[in-house]
């Protein structure tokens, strides 16, 4: 946490803490080495000096102790009197070896505490706070008895306390100085770098990049300053740039905006169309089918007619040869005969024209409507082929089909119909023309619920390119001799949507292959 708060310290205070601390820091570490250095020394020369009064003691109170004057030894001790800091001085005399009792004693004050009766109990109970000095007492080199002196440490702490004092006084002198010097590198460091950052904070706020910041002089500061200027002067180049990109950029978008309207327009156009040749090719597609049927069954009818009016030029006859009373048997027996043939002709050949009128209309029915419904898969080949008769008997082409009788759909038979239709005519069209042969297969088998139909022709075949764009609407590969483009496009839409299916048209040696596959039951739209 306090390394966070540094961190987030404004510059001009991270200098001057760093100033005044190193300044402080130095001074308290010098402080505290004098203040020790102090310590030992007048506390070495205090011990020494009131050694030495032990000694002086010692030498002057020789005689009293060999002659046991306490007088003397009383005087003797009272001329520490004039050291204010002896708090006690105690004279042990010793007798026979030993320490026994108390000879004489010094107290300043009345509150001064007394000597105790011996040197050992007193050594024993030496107080904290005091220096104390023993001194041995010889005469002849037999012991005589010991000095015992107690002093306070006034002066030391008297010492210690001027120390005190006159290292404060220092530290404020030189935290003044460390101020003075810390505001001097203020101004030098942080006043430039605090202008700098203003700067910066008004070209955030404003955007203005054209603003600059004041030369600074030669050293690191004065070349961030530069550096500084000289990236503004950057960004400032930079955004004029950016800003007339962005112009041209939203000119050109408009304009794109413009060239896709149009572009929507004309595809909107274009499906129109595209939806108007459709409707034109099946449309196409049913008149060559009433075209195939008013010539399918035209024959039929003209030889059904010819036998009606043979039959009625007969019946004239007969009814002349009555009126005029010269009928003959044979000629009745002879009217007869011809009149059941005829009958059995125009019976007939009346049949053939409403079974070919009849599958015409169902299939017309269906290319012309989206009705669903249950349907044989092998009787409308059958009926679809039928229909393609008129424009396929004069030709020299084979149309083999093998289909089973039991696949029954569900589904659209009319865009089945015209599925086949446009591969049976893209075959006369384009895989046979100019020949003088062709065989179609259709094959027809099931597996699950899926019908598999394989279309196949050896006509011409196609390139390997034109193959990938067979189901591209409006590729056609007679360009200007009539082809629309849209009859492949037309097959796959409806094998893909409305059977619900898939067409592909695989590589082969001669001729072409659809592989058409779809479900029993087509999808609901």
């Amino acid at each position: 946490m306090p390394r966070q708060i540094v961190y987030n310290m404004p510059l001009r205070r991270k200098l001057r803490l760093v100033v005044l601390g190193t300044t402080l820091l130095t001074l308290g570490l010098v402080m505290l080495v004098y203040v020790s250095y102090e310590w030992m020394a007048v506390n070495q020369q205090l011990r020494e000096d009131l050694q030495a009064r032990a000694q002086i003691i010692a030498s002057n109170t020789e005689a009293a102790l060999i002659f046991n004057d306490f007088v003397a030894a009383q005087e003797t001790l009272s001329a520490l009197s004039s050291t204010p800091d002896v708090v006690r001085a105690c004279v042990y005399r010793q007798v026979n070896g030993q320490v026994h009792t108390l000879f004489a004693e010094y107290q300043p004050n009345t509150g001064a505490p007394h000597c105790e009766n011996t040197l050992a109990l007193a050594l024993a109970k030496l107080r904290q706070g005091r220096m104390h000095a023993v001194q041995q007492v010889a005469s002849d080199g037999t012991t005589a008895g010991h000095i015992y002196i107690e002093a306070d440490l006034r002066k030391l702490w008297q010492r210690l306390r001027v120390v005190a004092w006159g290292s404060a006084l220092v530290t404020l002198l030189v935290a003044l100085l460390a101020l003075v010097l810390s505001r001097v590198v203020e101004n030098a460091i942080a006043k430039p770098i605090m202008l700098l950052h203003e700067l910066m904070q008004s070209v955030a706020e404003t955007g203005d990049y054209s603003k600059r910041a004041a030369p600074g002089g030669q050293d690191e500061i004065g070349a961030l300053i530069s550096g500084f200027n000289s990236m503004l002067g950057q960004v400032d180049q930079r955004d004029r740039e950016l800003l007339g990109a962005q112009a041209a950029l939203e000119a050109e978008i408009k304009e794109r905006d413009r060239a896709n309207t149009e572009l929507s327009l004309a595809m909107q156009r274009l499906q129109d169309t595209q939806e108007q040749l459709v409707q034109s090719e099946k449309m196409a597609s049913l008149g060559g089918l009433v075209a195939g049927v008013a010539h399918e069954i035209n024959t039929p009818i003209g030889v059904a007619f010819t036998a009606a009016s043979t039959l009625q030029t007969r019946s004239q006859e007969l009814k002349a040869a009555y009126s005029s009373g010269n009928i003959k048997r044979s000629m009745l027996d002879k009217y007869v005969n011809q009149a059941d043939e005829i009958g059995e002709m125009i019976s007939k050949n009346l049949s053939r024209a409403a079974e070919l009128i009849q599958s015409f209309k169902q299939v017309a029915v269906d290319q012309t409507s989206s009705e669903r419904r249950e349907f044989h898969l092998h009787e409308y080949i059958q009926e679809t082929l039928l229909s393609l008769r008129p424009r396929l008997k004069k030709l020299p082409y084979e149309i083999d089909v093998e289909c089973p009788d039991d696949i029954v759909l569900d589904g659209y038979p009319g865009a089945l119909s015209q599925v086949l239709t446009n591969l049976v005519m893209n075959s006369v069209i384009h895989a046979f023309e100019g020949r003088d042969h062709g065989r179609v297969e259709i094959c027809v088998h099931t597996h699950d619920e899926m019908v598999q139909l394989r279309y196949t022709d050896d006509g011409v075949g196609m390139s390997a390119e034109d193959r990938k764009r067979i189901f591209d609407p409006f590729f056609t590969t007679r360009r200007g001799q009539g082809g629309s483009g849209l009859g492949m496009h037309i097959v796959f839409n409806l094998v893909t949507r409305t059977l619900g299916g898939s067409i592909r048209m695989p590589a082969c040696d001669t001729g072409v292959t659809f592989d058409i596959r779809f479900p029993r039951k087509a999808p609901t739209p």
